[in-house]
């Protein structure tokens, strides 16, 4: 078992790949913004994934918002 008395020699790096959907209404039009994010906290004031406060979470998305938009592949 691994102890810290003495200070952390360095680091084991990881990474996580996350899926978050955001509604599209019947006339087509996205409503992307963090109300609609799971990893926003139940306070609406945190983003749970960059740890950043949010500013009208009902209307945009974090200005540090760690999410890049997929492209729909196209059959």
């Amino acid at each position: 078992m691994a102890t810290f008395d003495s200070g952390v020699k360095d680091y084991v790096r990881t990474s996580a790949t996350v899926k978050v959907n955001f509604p599209i209404d019947m006339r087509g039009n996205a409503h992307v913004a963090c109300v609609h994010c799971p990893f926003l906290s139940s306070n609406m004031r945190m983003c749970q994934l960059n740890k950043e406060p949010v500013a009208y979470p009902e209307k945009y998305v974090g200005d540090n918002c760690p999410l890049e938009e997929i492209e729909k592949e196209v059959n």
